[in-house]
């Protein structure tokens, strides 16, 4: 029998077609909630984001703000800072996330928001930001891009770069 080379790319794609179909379960615990149902957590999923939901993403991305001197300056100091200036703004991106395209989402945010904000710590807030970062797929929307921006039959041609061809 042959060897074949491990395609670590290949099968990264593989992985992520997977995901992107089945979008990503994650469980947070109820709390103090948790003694009135057997169920002490609750099931939410991630799934691939429309184009409307990476604009807002993109919206809330953008306020993240930190500057890395002062974190190697005083880590603990900037930390609890950065923590009170955009801990809601995290629990707004998995709340947008998880909403996704839902039809009540102006309706929901806000809630959801709150709810994760007290039910999340920075572990699950980084395994989030992967799958999130993830299931954004940037990488395809670049391409796209990329594509339409060359297919474009009335780009404007400057007579500086034809006078030169000839």
């Amino acid at each position: 029998m042959e060897e074949q080379d491990f395609d670590q790319v290949e099968a990264e794609k593989r992985e992520l077609d997977i995901l992107n179909s089945k979008g990503v379960a994650f469980e947070v615990g109820k709390r103090w909630t948790g003694w009135l149902s057997k169920n002490k957590t609750r099931t939410f999923t991630i799934k691939p984001h429309y184009l409307g939901v990476m604009d807002r993403l993109s919206a809330e991305f953008i306020h993240l703000d930190l500057d890395e001197e002062l974190i190697k300056a005083d880590t603990l100091l900037e930390a609890r800072k950065l923590t009170g200036r955009h801990a809601r703004r995290c629990a707004k991106i998995v709340a947008i996330s998880v909403l996704n395209n839902n039809p009540f989402y102006f309706l929901l945010v806000g809630f959801l928001t709150g709810y994760f904000m007290w039910r999340i710590d920075s572990r699950m807030l980084f395994q989030l930001t992967v799958i999130i970062n993830g299931m954004n797929n940037y990488k395809d929307f670049i391409d796209s891009i990329r594509y339409l921006s060359i297919a474009r039959t009335t780009k404007p041609q400057l007579m500086e770069n034809q006078i030169n061809e000839d």
